[in-house]
């Protein structure tokens, strides 16, 4: 990756991310603050990021996924537990509001929350659940 000034100009920005992304903006000093973003943008792109792939149910039925269960080992919060199976911090404490986040006993049954109800849209695309802070992707 980098970013400095193109070759032969004095007030150009030049942006080359590994992948294959390339950038060229020769405007001025505005264009210092937006090739930024725009590498923030590219970065985040091309980070890899984690999913959970589940088989697309029929139409008339919006459940997918499976409440799974685990233990505590010694010396785990929740928050490990919830690292360790790709959870969410507020959805594994919703999940468990019986059990401390931070001092589990050993052994403590813990629900692992991986059943979702598919948002009411056309099941084609990508879809965007704001208020469940999750994206939905239907080949």
């Amino acid at each position: 990756m980098m970013i400095g000034m193109l070759p032969g100009t004095n007030s150009a920005v030049g942006v080359s991310v590994s992948g294959g992304y390339s950038l060229a903006i020769s405007t001025g000093a505005c264009c210092v603050r937006a090739a930024r973003i725009l590498l923030a943008i590219l970065l985040c792109c091309t980070l890899p990021a984690g999913a959970e792939t589940l088989k697309l149910p029929p139409v008339d039925v919006d459940l997918v996924g499976k409440i799974r269960m685990t233990k505590t080992k010694q010396n785990d919060t929740l928050l490990d537990v919830a690292r360790r199976f790709d959870v969410g911090q507020d959805e594994i404490v919703l999940a468990n509001p019986e059990v401390d986040r931070w001092l589990p006993r050993a052994g403590t049954e813990v629900v692992i929350p991986s059943r979702y109800i598919l948002p009411r849209a056309e099941r084609s695309g990508i879809v965007l659940n704001v208020p469940e802070m999750r994206l939905y992707y239907f080949p």
